[in-house]
C-alpha cells in the first residue's frame, strides 16, 4: 500500500529529469571548471587562498593590490624602507563644518524606497558575531557583504583568504577590488604580472555576461603595513554606497567563525542624490567625505570597473547625515609642513577640534584605548597620544616652555596620567585562559620594550572580554570629559607605526610627519549626556553609560591592574 498524497509515477519521473540534468552538468563540467577553481587557476602561486592559520605573522612591506599575498617575515615597528614624500596635497571644495548630532535627520526626505532599506543611515557601530555566543548587537561577514545585491566591492585587509572571501560573494555579479599587502618593496615597485591586470588575459570565471571584469589589480603601493580595514560597496536594492570600517582581516578567523576572536565594524549606508547634483556639484560633502576621498586617492584607487573614476562614484551619494563623524587615516609616506597635520594623530587632533571635542589642560579626560598590538612606547610617546586625543598637537620644534605649558595640570591635583589614560590590552594569562588559548593569540603582538623604564606601565589594564573565552583585534578609543565624548573605532593599534611620528626634518628644515603603514577608522561624537558623579578615577567626566546607544564596550570595565605578577601577552611583531 502506498503512502497516501504521494505520487511514485510523477517522483519516479522527477527523478529521472534530475538525473538526466546531472548527467548533462557533469559532462559540461569535465570542459569547463568551477567558477572559482577558474579563478584560481589563473592566480600565480602568491595569490591563490593561502588558507593562512590565525598564528600567521604576516606583517611585511606593503602595495595595494587586489588580490591576495603570503608573507612570513614580520617586521619591526620601524622596519620600512625610505617612504614616499608627500610635498602637497590637491586641495577640495570648501569643507562644511561640522554640526551634526548622533542621530542627525537628513537634510532632504529620502525616497520611501530608501527610507525602508537604508539600515544605518546614521551610521551604527557592531560588534562582529561569534559562533557560540548568544547573537545581540552583532553582524556576521555576510550581513555585511549582502552578497545578492551587491554590485561593487572594495575590500582593504592586511590578510585575506581569497577562496573564504569568493565563498561570501557572487562573483558572477559583483565586481572586486582587493587591496592587498605585498612581500617586499621590490614587487610593490615592480610591473605586476598578474594575469587578472589585463582584460584580455582575465580567465573566463571572473569575466561577466557583458565582458567586464569581476576582480581587479590595484596600483601599486608599499608600506610597512596594510591595515586600513577600509570597504566601500555598492548595492543595487536602494542604490546606497556602505563605508564599512573594521579592524577585521578577511579570514574566517577574525569574523567569530571558530567563536575565538572578536572585532568591531563600523557601518554606515548613504542615499544616493540625484543625478543632477552627484559630482563636483555635490554640496552635501562633508569633511568625513573630503577625507574618505583624499585616502582613496592617496590608495590610487582610482578606476572603477568601467573606467570612471571611484572617486568621481563616491561623490554620487549624500553625506548629509556624517557631520557628526571624522574619517581618520595613516597614509604611508614622509608628510612635510602643512602635510605634517594632514594625517595621523594631528589629523585625529585637528578632527577631534571639528567635532567641536576640544577639550582643556586643565580639563578632566578620561581615556580607555584597546588595542591588539603595541608598539616601542614611551612616556614622551604616551603623552603626544593624550594631547591629540584632547585636540591638540605641539609643533615638533616647540621650545621647553611651550611643550611644559601644554602639560595636563589641574592646580597640581589632577590624577596621574595613568589613571587617566588606560590601554587595555590581553595578559598573559587571559590569553592562556582563552577558547583556543596561546595558539589563538597569533595576531597578538606587544613589543619587548614592556620591562624598560620609560615604557608606561602603570597605564596598562587587561583586556578581558565581555563575552567569555573570546580574544580581541579592536582597536577602539573611548574619551569622555564633563560635557562631552566621542569614540573612535578603526585600524589603527597603539604605536608610532599606525599614527605617524612628528619630527623636525633638519634637511627639509619644517615640520615632517613619517607614516608607516596604511591605516584608517573613524571619530563618532556621542551625545554627552549622564551623572558625571559617576565617574570613576576621582575626576568628574561622564561615566561610560554614555556610550550605551553607540556601542556594547566589547571589554570590562574598570579592567584589572597590571599588579605582582601580572604580565601582558609578549611576542614579536605586529604592527
Amino acid at each position: 500500500m502506498g503512502i497516501p498524497g504521494l505520487d511514485r509515477q510523477a517522483m519516479e519521473a522527477e527523478r529521472l529529469e534530475r538525473a538526466k540534468k546531472r548527467t548533462a552538468s557533469s559532462s559540461e563540467s569535465q570542459e569547463r571548471p568551477p567558477k572559482l577553481q577558474r579563478i584560481q587557476a589563473e592566480l600565480p602561486p602568491r595569490v591563490q587562498s593561502p588558507r593562512r592559520s590565525h598564528t600567521t605573522h604576516d606583517a611585511s612591506p606593503a602595495k595595494l593590490e587586489r588580490v591576495a599575498t603570503s608573507s612570513t617575515e614580520p617586521l619591526s615597528d620601524d622596519a620600512a624602507d625610505e617612504p614616499v614624500v608627500h610635498k602637497g596635497r590637491e586641495k577640495s571644495a570648501p569643507k562644511t563644518e561640522y554640526n551634526g548630532e548622533l542621530e542627525a535627520a537628513p537634510q532632504k526626505p529620502a525616497p520611501t524606497s530608501l527610507k525602508t532599506t537604508l539600515r544605518h543611515p546614521c551610521g551604527a557601530v557592531k560588534k562582529t558575531w561569534a559562533f557560540g555566543h548568544d547573537r545581540h548587537n552583532d553582524i556576521k561577514i555576510e550581513e555585511v557583504l549582502q552578497k545578492n545585491d551587491l554590485q561593487i566591492a572594495v575590500l582593504s585587509s592586511w590578510q585575506l583568504d581569497f577562496e573564504w572571501v569568493a565563498s561570501k560573494l557572487n562573483l558572477d555579479k559583483t565586481k572586486l577590488w582587493l587591496v592587498m599587502q605585498a612581500r617586499d618593496s621590490a614587487e610593490a615597485s615592480s610591473p605586476l604580472s598578474d594575469p587578472l591586470r589585463n582584460a584580455d588575459e582575465v580567465a573566463e570565471g571572473t569575466v561577466a555576461e557583458g565582458g567586464e571584469r569581476m576582480v581587479k589589480v590595484a596600483s601599486h603601493m608599499f608600506s610597512a603595513h596594510l591595515a586600513s580595514g577600509l570597504f566601500l560597496h555598492a548595492l543595487e536594492a536602494y542604490a546606497a554606497v556602505l563605508s564599512r570600517i573594521s579592524a577585521d582581516h578577511m579570514i574566517s578567523y577574525d569574523w567569530g567563525e571558530g567563536g575565538a576572536m572578536e572585532n568591531t565594524v563600523f557601518l554606515v549606508d548613504l542615499p544616493r542624490m540625484p543625478a543632477e547634483e552627484q559630482g563636483m556639484a555635490n554640496a552635501t560633502l562633508t569633511p568625513f567625505a573630503d577625507e574618505l576621498l583624499h585616502f582613496i586617492d592617496a590608495q590610487g584607487i582610482d578606476q572603477d570597473f568601467s573606467g570612471s573614476p571611484i572617486a568621481a562614484a563616491v561623490r554620487k551619494f549624500d553625506f548629509s547625515n556624517t557631520k557628526h563623524l571624522a574619517f581618520v587615516h595613516n597614509i604611508y609616506g614622509s608628510h612635510l609642513e602643512e602635510d605634517a597635520q594632514s594625517t595621523g594623530f594631528p589629523l585625529l587632533a585637528k578632527s577631534i577640534r571639528a567635532l567641536g571635542l576640544e577639550s582643556q589642560p586643565s580639563e578632566p579626560m578620561q581615556v580607555d584605548f584597546a588595542a591588539s598590538s603595541i608598539g616601542a612606547l614611551t612616556t614622551t610617546r604616551f603623552e603626544e597620544m593624550y594631547r591629540a586625543l584632547r585636540g591638540k598637537v605641539i609643533a615638533p620644534n616647540a621650545s621647553a616652555k611651550k611643550v611644559a605649558a601644554s602639560q595636563t595640570t589641574l592646580d597640581g591635583q589632577q590624577p596621574p596620567l595613568s589613571s587617566r589614560f588606560r590601554v587595555v590590552f590581553p595578559s598573559h594569562d587571559t590569553v592562556k585562559n582563552s577558547k583556543n588559548g596561546e595558539a589563538g593569540a597569533g595576531t597578538i603582538f606587544m613589543s619587548h620594550g614592556w620591562d624598560k623604564t620609560e615604557f608606561p606601565k602603570s597605564a596598562f589594564r587587561d583586556y578581558i572580554s565581555a563575552r567569555p573565552g573570546l580574544l580581541s583585534h579592536n582597536k577602539m578609543i573611548l574619551a569622555r570629559t564633563p560635557k562631552s565624548a566621542y569614540l573612535y573605532t578603526g585600524s589603527a593599534n597603539f604605536s608610532s607605526s599606525a599614527w605617524g611620528n612628528l619630527t623636525w626634518g633638519r634637511a627639509e628644515k619644517c615640520a615632517k610627519l613619517t607614516c608607516a603603514n596604511w591605516e584608517c577608522g573613524v571619530v563618532i561624537r556621542v551625545k554627552g549626556e549622564g551623572d558625571v558623579s559617576k565617574a570613576a578615577d576621582g575626576e568628574k567626566v561622564l561615566p561610560l553609560e554614555v556610550f550605551k546607544d553607540t556601542l556594547d564596550i566589547p571589554f570590562t570595565c574598570p579592567s584589572r591592574r597590571y599588579e605582582d605578577d601580572l604580565r601582558p601577552w609578549i611576542q614579536k611583531r605586529g604592527p
